[in-house]
Formats: C-alpha cells, structure tokens, sequence
C-alpha cells in the first residue's frame, strides 16, 4: 500500500491509458534515494492489466558489464529475435552472448531493442520499467535512451527512474515527474499503520 501519492499516480496512470489506446510515451520518475521512486513505479505494474512488463534494474557492481541492464530488459521478448531484420537480429544476439560475430553496432543493438519491443506490442501493451537508471552500464543505459527517445504508436508506457542528481542519459526529450517527501498526513498514516503502539513522543520525532 502507498501512502501520500495519490497525485503522483495520476500523473502515471494515463501512460497506461495511452498504450492501451496505442500510444506510446515515456517518463522519468525522478528523487532522492529512499524517498519511494521504485514502490511508485511497481505500484504501476498493478495498475497495467494485460500488459506485458519488461523490467530492469541498474545495479553499481554491474554497471561496467555492457549490455547488462538491457539483457535483464529484453529477457522476456528474446523469443521474438527471429522476426527481427537479420542484422538487427545478429546485432543483438551477439551483443547478448548468444552469437559470435562482428555485429556489435550501436546503432543496430539500439534499432534492434526498439523492433524488438515494438514486435512484443504487437502481441499485447507492454509496460517497460528501467529502475535505479543511474547505475545501468553506459550501452544499456545509450539504448534505453535511443527507444524512450522513437516509441510512437507501439502500444508502449516507458518509465525510468533515477536518482536525484544524477544523468545517465538525455532526459530531456521526457515528461518528468519529480517525486518529493510525504506529507505529514501521510508519514503519520504510515507510521501508525506499521507500527499502532509506538509510543507518541517516538512517533513524533520519527514524524519529524
């Protein structure tokens, strides 16, 4: 259960709406650490029924592995290779470990991830969720960019979330949603719910 983001939720929301309709749109969810990005962003995933989740999350210890954070991505849809442009196909797979050859192109990983997606669409909406952005590897993280930055009419919601302050990608092109602390109504909500006995001079320093 969220407490205190109701508004943030109906920012969010419509993404879902549009990609049921087949339009696609993206959006960064944006602020400090722990101030409950990934929970907003998983409580999404309620809210998207029938749709497809490709999920990813950025991790610190991986983030020198290429390919790493769009691997976990595309797991789901790697089935679909087939269907793609041959070179696209090959770039991918290569760029995966699955096939060896000289196809490890940008510009055809980053095409291929976007036909890819697209071709998963086609089957259902699909809702793709990069959490902790800041910590993908760089060709990931230039590929999450390259598709947030073309979907169109894919049947597709785009959600990206980064830590305050930090800029793996150009995000400008991106509907931002900054997200600030809970209100007090909300904190307190929380707390009691969590916790019905804390005694009141406790609760109201952990409040504050």
């Amino acid at each position: 259960m969220l407490y205190g983001r109701a508004d943030e939720l109906a920012t969010l929301t419509p993404l879902i709406d549009a990609a049921r309709a087949g339009d696609s749109k993206a959006i960064v969810i944006r602020g400090d650490a722990g101030v409950g990005k990934s929970a907003l962003a998983n409580e999404l995933t309620a809210y998207a029924h029938g749709f497809q989740v490709l999920k990813t999350r950025g991790v610190e210890s991986e983030s020198s592995i290429a390919f790493g954070g769009l691997h976990q991505l595309l797991q789901p849809a790697l089935h679909l290779v087939h269907r793609l442009p041959p070179g696209q196909a090959s770039a991918l797979r290569t760029a995966f470990g699955l096939e060896v050859s000289d196809s490890r192109e940008r510009l055809l990983i980053s095409a291929g991830v976007l036909s890819l997606v697209a071709e998963l669409a086609e089957e259902a909406p699909v809702l793709c969720l990069v959490d902790d952005a800041h910590w993908l590897d760089r060709a990931s993280a230039s590929a999450v960019a390259f598709v947030a930055r073309r979907l169109q009419v894919e049947r597709v919601a785009f959600v990206v979330v980064i830590r305050e302050g930090e800029d793996p990608f150009d995000t400008s092109h991106m509907t931002e949603l900054r997200l600030g602390p809970l209100d007090e109504d909300a904190r307190r909500e929380l707390l009691y719910d969590r916790h019905p006995y804390v005694a009141l001079p406790v609760a109201e320093r952990i409040i504050e």
